[in-house]
This record gives structure tokens, sequence and C-alpha cells, in this order.
């Protein structure tokens, strides 16, 4: 979790086999700082598509887990907890709306840190801005389509330097739950 201190933007990619998910997290230079891998079957991953649960586990460039990131399976309300060195820190909400894709970030008591608003059209590349809770801009996610060889997608983070590494930790896990609830096959 220490080198999320020392940073404002990531960049992320994702790498697929046949049985999983797996992604590079960069700095802005293209160093790797961490990486994560879905642990999740391959048949439910067909089977439930979008709308399955997920276990995701990241870990720094020594091998240690730094942050998890868990999807319940539910059927009523989406969401997603973060827990960082096995506290948790954020749960990640999918918000009820009409046009614009909106997620929360709360904290571990549940109360609103960061709002994530989408586009009205959800397309190949998109922008998701972060805004604080008394709705100031705080930073975002940005999508790149890419198909080139076994890389896909490629998600761009901007937040402050100062933002808490665990809100840190938190816009990361909330990227990874925008790619499952948007762009998912």
């Amino acid at each position: 979790m220490e080198v999320l201190k020392a940073l404002d933007r990531l960049v992320i990619r994702e790498r697929s086999d046949s049985s999983s998910s797996r992604y590079v997290v960069l700095t802005s230079e293209g160093v790797p700082v961490m990486q994560a891998r879905e642990n999740t079957g391959l048949l439910h991953q067909v089977l439930a598509g979008r709308s399955r649960a997920f276990h995701i586990d990241i870990y720094d460039m020594e091998q240690h887990e730094v942050i998890k990131l868990r999807r319940p399976y539910s059927v009523s309300s989406d969401k997603m907890d973060v827990c960082v060195c096995g506290e948790t820190v954020a749960v990640v909400r999918k918000e009820v709306t009409f046009l614009k894709p909106v997620l929360v970030i709360n904290d571990s008591s549940d109360r609103n840190v960061i709002r994530v608003k989408g586009p009205v059209s959800i397309t190949d590349d998109c922008h998701f801005e972060l805004f604080t809770a008394d709705k100031k801009t705080l930073g975002d996610i940005s999508r790149r389509c890419r198909r080139v060889g076994a890389e896909r997608d490629l998600f761009t983070i901007n937040f402050p330097l100062q933002l808490d590494p665990r809100y840190k930790a938190a816009v990361i896990g909330t990227c990874f739950l925008i790619n499952f609830l948007f762009y998912e096959n």
C-alpha cells in the first residue's frame, strides 16, 4: 500500500487466458506496481456472466496480497467489498439510475466518500468522473478498448496524490467493477 501513497495516476491492463482474468497495474510510466487475478471458475463465469459473484486478489510485485475485492452474488443490490491487509476499508455500490451509471464508494461504516458517474452512452471508450461527497471533482477512470494479442482493455485512473491510500484502493476496485458491470461479454 505504500506505493499508492506516491501515485496520482495508474494504468490497468487486462490480460485474459482461458481460465481467468488477469490484470497488471502500472504507473503512468509503465512500471508494474501490482497484479491482480480473478478467482472465479470458468463455468461460473460462463453461466452467471456479468451478474456473477467474484473474488479478485491484488498482489504487490513481491507476491504479497495487498487488496481483496469481494462481490457476493445478490439478486437485489449490487455491491463489492474492498479489503486492505485483511480489513474492510470500503463498500462500492451501484445506484439505480435512469440515464448515467452511478457507483458510490462508501467507507467501512457505509458513509459516502466518492461518487463515480459514467456517461449516458457506455461505448468502447468511456470516461467515468470521480466526485467527493460534496460534489467536487476528484479525478476520473477512463477506458480505452484494445484487442491486441493477449492484451484487452486499458483503464487509466487519475486521483489526487493526497487521497487516502485506502480510497485509492477502493477506486482501483471500482475500476474492476466497472469492467464487470459494463464491459464483460
